[in-house]
């Protein structure tokens, strides 16, 4: 029968096996927000008004209304903005009015569509009447919705495809700061996809072996807390310098000595780690 070591270095050999995970972050995922609705409309609204910095025109405007099976003509009279208030009082996430056209979008990353979309649909309607325009009714998600009231669903990925797929002619034009940013958020948001979302070889590795991991970390973790007892037992043994102001122990693992030397302040450590023993070493921090 193997013994608890050999379990261990068995265990890490099946680790370091599985094939390394490469992710990159993007800027959203930095900030927190990658999944946040509100975040998204607002980045979405952004790039599709064609008259914003981006220089991408109507790169995403187009796109989109190329998928409802809508008009796409392009237009400099485009205004976009946020969470319209409807007949009910019920928000919905994006309004874009151009000359000829009331463009409504609900867009849903991680919630269900649960919005009242007969509301939205007759609010559009009524907005749409006094310059007879044609109306566009949008639900924009990660996956697939249910249709209804004379809502298109469309997906992010269906959207980013046909936007990848237009992206060449719009490269020598845009600005590259906000192309950048426009890629950024593609990826961000294709990483929220269910397929992507599927547990990867590490995971797998840590839910098969729950116990036997867990086993270890316990078992690093008493051997942690034996060095550590190490270093107050060698404060115990090691007489405190005359010249010492103060012995102390820092973060369990180091033994602190602090000297204060014709006006300058140095510390020396003694740390106990398992890289080898004890090691020692000189960290001075001057004040002249």
């Amino acid at each position: 029968m193997p013994s608890s070591c050999e379990e261990y270095l068995e265990l890490l050999a099946e680790f370091e096996s599985l094939p390394k995970e490469i992710s990159s972050e993007s800027i959203f995922d930095i900030a927190g927000y990658p999944h946040y609705e509100n975040v998204a409309s607002n980045i979405l609204a952004f790039f599709l008004n064609p008259n914003n910095e981006h220089g991408l025109g109507h790169l995403i405007l187009s796109s989109l209304l190329n998928l409802s099976g809508a008009s796409e003509t392009k237009q400099s009279n485009v205004q976009v903005s946020r969470e319209a208030y409807t007949i009910n009082g019920g928000r919905l996430d994006i309004l874009i009015e151009t000359d000829n056209q009331l463009i409504g979008i609900e867009n849903k990353i991680y919630h269900h569509l649960a919005n009242d979309l007969a509301d939205y649909s007759k609010s559009l309607d009524k907005w749409a009447q006094p310059s007879q325009l044609s109306v566009v009714k949008i639900v924009l998600g990660i996956k697939k919705e249910q249709e209804s009231f004379g809502f298109v669903c469309i997906t992010y990925e269906e959207l980013f495809s046909k936007v990848k797929e237009r992206l060449g002619s719009y490269a020598t034009t845009s600005s590259q700061k906000w192309l950048l940013y426009l890629i950024d958020f593609i990826r961000t948001i294709e990483k929220l996809k269910g397929d992507d979302m599927e547990f990867n070889e590490n995971d797998k590795f840590f839910i098969e072996n729950e116990d036997r991991v867990n086993s270890l970390v316990n078992a690093r973790n008493r051997f942690l807390s034996k060095l550590n007892s190490k270093v107050r037992e060698l404060q115990e043994e090691i007489e405190k310098p005359e010249a010492c102001e103060k012995q102390w122990i820092y973060a369990k693992s180091c033994l602190v000595h602090d000297f204060n030397l014709s006006g300058n302040s140095i510390a020396f450590d003694l740390y106990v780690s398992p890289a080898g023993g004890t090691k020692g070493s000189g960290l001075a921090c001057c004040y002249l």
